[in-house]
């Protein structure tokens, strides 16, 4: 991985309320889609981007558990939950053209740490109304900057493809700071029902090797330059905590034996003691 600065990149129109938004189940995810008024359309533009590239939804991946739900690892990390926030190359026109081209898709990732606190509340709070394949609602419009941070620097980069319905090139922008999502929410993601197995709580697919992709971090903060992404201040992290509760359940278990043995030590003492008298 290497580290590179460049011209900074810059959003326009990030804070503009769409004119209408909603949520959708797929069946294969849950995505936000919002048509903007004439040149309002939010659209990320400079630093390595060749062209300016524009909105066009955002969706998330997921699956059962804590560590599988992300369709990136991290040093052999997963995360719960990633969002995918989809734009497209503006010299191709329309979504449906660009993801026909090589350079015609850029993608922002975001992760997610399990917290007490959301990041993501005014969202989440709608998903049971689409627990359904193919359900819809429309929402309050609200600005994508309001819903995630408008990441311009300290990015993970690489280019890569998305094989899926269509096998196009894509521009992977990562976020290094995490977001924050509670389990309650998780469980309503891992709620929504999926065309493909309606039972199913995962629609994050296999991860990819790295191969001989070029990975870089894009003008990286001052801080935690050896780390790949910053840590979030009172992130729960499952696993640590379970080894945490084993460590505290053992600690426990030698401090219950020592008291025990202890208490058996000066019963012993007593009796020993009344013989003595006796005698």
């Amino acid at each position: 991985m290497e580290l590179i600065d460049t011209d900074g990149m810059k959003w326009a129109h990030i804070h503009a309320n769409p004119l209408n938004l909603k949520m959708s189940n797929t069946g294969y995810t849950v995505t936000m889609n919002a048509s903007y008024a004439g040149l309002f359309t939010p659209t990320l533009e400079g630093g390595i981007l060749l062209s300016p590239y524009k909105f066009a939804q955002l969706h998330f991946h997921w699956s059962q558990d804590n560590e599988t739900g992300s369709e990136h690892r991290v040093e052999g990390e997963g995360y719960p939950l990633e969002a995918h926030v989809v734009l497209f190359n503006s010299d191709h026109e329309t979504f449906e053209n660009a993801i026909t081209k090589e350079n015609g898709v850029a993608i922002l990732v975001y992760f997610f740490e399990i917290h007490e606190t959301s990041s993501v509340q005014q969202l989440t709070k709608h998903l049971r109304k689409v627990k359904e394949p193919y359900s819809q609602i429309p929402l309050d419009t609200i600005s994508l900057s309001s819903i995630f941070p408008a990441i311009t620097s300290d990015i993970v980069t690489y280019f890569g493809h998305m094989a899926n319905q269509c096998n196009h090139g894509v521009l992977w922008l990562i976020s290094r700071t995490t977001l924050a999502i509670t389990e309650d929410e998780l469980a309503q993601f891992r709620s929504v029902k999926l065309k493909f197995d309606r039972s199913a709580v995962c629609n994050s697919r296999a991860v990819a090797a790295a191969c001989e992709r070029k990975i870089f971090i894009l003008n990286s903060s001052a801080e935690d330059k050896d780390k790949v992404l910053h840590p979030l201040p009172g992130a729960i992290n499952p696993k640590r905590k379970a080894v945490q509760e084993k460590i505290g359940d053992k600690r426990g278990s030698r401090k219950s034996s020592r008291r025990a043995s202890r208490r058996a030590s000066r019963r012993a003492s007593r009796r020993q003691s009344k013989r003595a008298s006796k005698k």
